[in-house]
């Protein structure tokens, strides 16, 4: 049997404040990066609940400002399962988000569970985010001011929180287990979470367990935005990681990698673990971070200042 669709969207953008409540959505052929419940530019205040978007080619769900999707079951969509563009104020939340991108595309331009960009104040909360080719949770490109929170990331093929090229963030009490095994991954790619060339991170009270790295900061060269040019900045710095728990059996327990021409990020621009749990198999080598281009062992670790306040005992874990 084979099915063809021609019909784009289901629900088109440009209308405010739209409520969509007990629907299945499914069988799209919307692009990618595009809703079929959304479309390209949704009108703000759109609210999606209690519904199931499923096999759609593109995109689930693509909110706009002060829109909400609680409550949703998105799955098995070609692209994201939720998109959220150039908007402020978005909550998503207690939705199952699974096996999205299953049409292939890259995992580095715009695949997985949830993926945002240019959001403000974005409160993603209560997910239950697996199995999804690409990262479970990802904002890339000037977001600022949002959080992360109570999400259960599991088994996504590439980072399972990622934050790139953004600000301000608060990534706390999160549940993210075994992540990153899915796909090829680059320099320090396949996280349980990741912030790349970000500033004013917080993450805290997070428990990680067995993702093809654990925690990851990373400050690499890029063409697509500067130091110094506002408003779209992608800088290394003030990014404060402490109180998580994370149990490592194999691989990277936490790392600050950076390749450009400096050594500022090691030094002087105050990013900082603090206060972390590590929980380590008994199988795994001494040297399981990685600091000032290389890898290290805890002594060395907590030798450069990072979790001097930490701890490795982890009774009953391994």
């Amino acid at each position: 049997i084979v099915e063809t669709s021609t019909t784009r969207v289901a629900f088109a953008g440009g209308v405010d404040d739209v409520v969509i409540q007990g629907l299945i959505i499914e069988k799209y052929a919307i692009p990618a990066q595009m809703g079929a419940i959304g479309e390209q530019h949704p009108g703000s205040g759109l609210k999606v609940t209690s519904s199931e978007v499923r096999l759609n080619h593109g995109t689930g769900i693509k909110v706009g400002s002060s829109g909400q999707v609680i409550g949703n079951y998105v799955h098995d969509n070609g692209d994201l399962g939720i998109e959220n563009d150039n908007a402020s104020g978005a909550l998503i939340e207690n939705n199952e988000i699974m096996a999205n991108n299953w049409a292939g595309f890259s995992v580095g331009w715009a695949a997985g569970g949830i993926k945002s960009a240019n959001a403000q104040n974005e409160t993603v909360k209560g997910n239950y985010i697996h199995d999804n080719l690409g990262d479970g949770l990802w904002c890339d490109g000037n977001c600022s001011g949002g959080l992360y929170e109570g999400n259960i990331i599991i088994n996504n093929a590439h980072n399972g929180i990622a934050h790139e090229i953004s600000h301000s963030w608060r990534i706390r009490n999160n549940v993210i287990i075994a992540n990153g095994f899915g796909t090829a991954t680059q320099a320090m790619h396949g996280a349980g979470i990741i912030a790349n060339e970000s500033d004013n991170i917080e993450i805290y009270s997070n428990f990680l367990a067995n993702n093809y790295r654990g925690i990851v900061l990373n400050m690499s060269p890029r063409n697509d935005c500067t130091i110094d040019r506002q408003p779209f900045t992608c800088d290394l710095s003030n990014d404060f990681i402490h109180d998580n728990t994370v149990v490592q059996g194999t691989g990277l327990a936490a790392a600050l990698y950076q390749n450009v021409n400096t050594d500022d990020y090691y030094t002087q621009k105050d990013n900082r673990f603090v206060n972390d749990r590590y929980c380590l198999g008994k199988s795994m080598p001494g040297q399981v971070y990685w600091w000032r281009n290389g890898y290290r062992s805890h002594a060395d670790w907590t030798r450069h200042g990072q979790d001097s306040s930490g701890s490795t005992s982890c009774p009953g874990v391994f």
